[in-house]
């Protein structure tokens, strides 16, 4: 299931959980899909550069900035 269709399935309403269950899903669903997003986006930017230095920097600097975006949110 790519992160659409589990956002998707979060969301469906079910007898047994109150709108706040399902927000608290969704909302769980959507953090871990930016979560995994942000480390495919560091790893590539990271091979990016291989080979010159400079490159090399601004990948390794943006791919820092992605992997520490968690703790300032």
């Amino acid at each position: 299931m790519n992160d659409w269709e589990l956002i998707k399935a979060a969301a469906q309403p079910t007898p047994k959980h109150s709108f706040q269950d399902i927000a608290r899903e969704v909302n769980t669903t959507i953090y871990l899909a930016e979560e995994n997003l942000r480390k495919a986006i560091a790893t590539d930017l990271r091979s990016l550069g291989r080979g010159h230095p400079e490159l090399t920097a601004w990948a390794e600097s943006l791919a820092g900035r992605y992997a520490r975006w968690e703790e300032s949110t």
